[in-house]
């Protein structure tokens, strides 16, 4: 049951002027201090064509980046220092029969977004339609837990709204250094790196990765586990060809439920 909250502790999409994609990714992101998650199409993760700065971000994680000058004086700093973006932890990939969003164009549009600023609970609707017009809601909560503060937690929801087929979730992040495209041409804005290495860690029994920079020589690991709500649906631990670890976890859906 949820607890209703004053309005005033509310962020709520429909009293929003602006409905930019980028403006959303920052009101919408959830942190602890220790590190902060931007909010993002989950469906998107590391698509070139995706417009925006999704992804995890760690407090003093960070790497060197050279600084470039057209006269360079004494006292000028040799480099900078620029917070490593992680994979999107909001990052889902959905298959509906044969269609897969990693690979098929899902379209996936905003339905409802509302921050309890109260709870730190983000909880967002999402309208998806794939290229053979099959519908469904896709719903997220997430949060960056306050008390112990290296865990970020996200459930997902599918309701499909116009048709039965078989649903299968897959939850693996494959790439560490994201391809998307950067709008800004200002260059005042720090452009990051993304020299990251990222090495999974074979049989931990749940994914897990080491991570490390190239020039400041940090490293961290990160490592997630997840459950299925699903009655009759088990989640599947996995390895792919590629040696990438994840979860899975395939049930029959009908519209409406």
């Amino acid at each position: 049951m949820r607890i209703e909250q004053s309005s005033e502790f509310q962020i709520h999409l429909q009293n929003l002027r602006s409905k930019e994609p980028t403006f959303l990714e920052t009101i919408y992101s959830v942190a602890n201090g220790h590190f902060g998650v931007r909010d993002s199409n989950p469906l998107e993760g590391n698509s070139e064509n995706y417009v925006g700065t999704p992804g995890l971000f760690i407090n003093g994680f960070y790497d060197y980046t050279e600084l470039k000058y057209g006269e360079k004086y004494t006292g000028y700093p040799d480099n900078d220092q620029v917070i490593n973006r992680l994979f999107d932890p909001r990052y889902i990939r959905i298959k509906i029969g044969k269609e897969d969003s990693s690979i098929d164009k899902f379209k996936v549009e905003s339905v409802d977004k509302n921050l309890d600023m109260a709870t730190g609970l983000l909880h967002e609707m999402f309208s998806v339609t794939t290229p053979k017009n099959k519908n469904f809601h896709l719903i997220l909560e997430s949060f960056a837990s306050l008390e112990k503060k290296n865990i970020y937690g996200v459930k997902y929801s599918i309701i499909p709204t116009n048709f039965d087929d078989e649903i299968e979730i897959i939850k693996v992040h494959d790439y560490v250094n994201q391809v998307i495209s950067n709008p800004s041409d200002d260059v005042r804005v720090n452009q990051d790196a993304g020299n990251l290495l990222m090495d999974f860690i074979p049989d931990n029994g749940q994914p897990s990765y080491l991570i490390t920079t190239f020039k400041s020589q940090q490293g961290l690991v990160i490592t997630y586990s997840g459950y299925s709500a699903q009655e009759n649906t088990n989640l599947e631990y996995f390895r792919d060809e590629q040696h990438h670890y994840g979860y899975r976890a395939k049930y029959f859906a009908k519209h409406g439920s």
